[in-house]
């Protein structure tokens, strides 16, 4: 798994190829794009967006980005996600195990936590200008380059939707989007 993972963020295409190769489809068209990977917990599935602006519909989303899993060996394809907007995979929360991402269907974008089988629950809101960064490993927090074309990172607390500004903390003015990530326990960020 963890060398799948380092073709897929080293090696441009790489991930097409693999979706290719396995029974997910031919995701080489032009007009479809898959991105924001993310692998569970167990490394026995990957969450992606796919976005497809000339598709058909069912497994093939027209003009929107929906939430798609896969299991790790590219068998098992499900789309989770049949909304009107651009879902963006944020990661996975385990027991049970659950993809988390945003749907921003309204002001303000919501965020959501889904099973493998549908069932979505609500974690929490962000405000249309934020950059989600990355999701807490818990999936209570998550970190921001807010608001859009700003020099800070935000953290949001979910359950409550406190928002903290990071001092000291300043975005890179020449980068497109900020990056971060969280320690494995929560308790740092790089």
């Amino acid at each position: 798994m963890v060398i799948a993972l380092i073709v897929f963020l080293f090696f441009p295409g790489a991930f097409d190829r693999f979706l290719s190769s396995s029974s997910l489809g031919d995701p080489s068209s032009a007009n479809v794009i898959d991105s924001d990977l993310a692998w569970s917990p167990d490394s026995r599935w990957i969450a992606f967006d796919r976005s497809d602006y000339g598709g058909s519909g069912e497994n093939d989303p027209v003009g929107q980005s929906e939430v798609f899993v896969a299991r790790a060996d590219g068998r098992g394809l499900r789309q989770l996600t049949r909304t009107p907007g651009y879902e963006a995979v944020l990661g996975w929360l385990p027991n049970p195990l659950r993809v988390v991402y945003t749907s921003p269907t309204k002001d303000p974008i919501m965020v959501y936590a889904m099973t493998l089988k549908g069932k979505r629950t609500a974690l929490g809101e962000v405000r249309a200008t934020d950059q989600v960064v990355a999701l807490s490993p818990d999936g209570k927090r998550l970190l921001v380059g807010a608001p859009l074309n700003a020099d800070h990172y935000v953290l949001i607390d979910l359950s409550s939707g406190t928002r903290r500004t990071l001092p000291g903390v300043i975005l890179d003015p020449d980068m497109n989007w900020p990056i971060g990530a969280w320690s494995p326990d929560g308790r740092q960020l790089a």
